[in-house]
């Protein structure tokens, strides 16, 4: 009898364990993948992307206008599917799972992102552009044989248009 019940109680905490690890397998999945972003990051997207136009665009989640932005972009997206853009969050890694539920309150998990590795800030802004000093919403513009062009402060529909129309010419 004390066997049937060790063996009954065994199985159910082997059950158990294997039901946790099952739904934590279908909640990391369920997440959308965010890359981490060091020293070599910039100079691999740029790399990567160097053959068609696309957006870099820089945001925190402490960042009031980075909301507002962001926000607009998950909406000029949908009507803009063509348009390529990269988004990082200048946030450390630590502050991942709050990256996550922004990106997808704004409606952008669709995208690419990246998320800092480190608290070192300052040491990532200037792997990026050495003349940034990391006001947030900040914007790169990358159309092939053409140099970058920055851009600070919320992105506008103009702007975005602007763009659309020098990469289909």
């Amino acid at each position: 009898m004390k066997l049937n019940n060790l063996l009954t109680i065994k199985s159910l905490v082997i059950g158990g364990i294997l039901f946790s690890s099952l739904l934590c397998y279908t909640v990391i999945q369920a997440k959308e993948p965010i890359n981490i972003f060091d020293q070599n990051s910039y100079q691999k997207i740029t790399e990567e992307k160097s053959h068609k136009p696309f957006i870099l665009i820089l945001w925190s989640i402490d960042c009031p206008p980075c909301y507002e932005e962001l926000k607009f972009l998950g909406q000029y997206l949908k009507q803009h599917k063509n348009l390529s853009m990269v988004f990082v969050s200048t946030n450390p890694l630590s502050e991942i799972n709050n990256v996550q539920v922004f990106i997808r309150e704004v409606q952008l998990d669709n995208q690419e992102h990246w998320i800092y590795a480190s608290e070192s800030r300052r040491t990532l802004d200037y792997s990026i552009d050495p003349h940034w000093y990391g006001e947030l919403p900040r914007s790169y513009f990358f159309v092939p044989c053409q140099k970058r062009l920055s851009h600070s402060g919320q992105l506008t529909h103009e702007e975005l248009e602007q763009f659309n129309k020098q990469v289909k010419q």
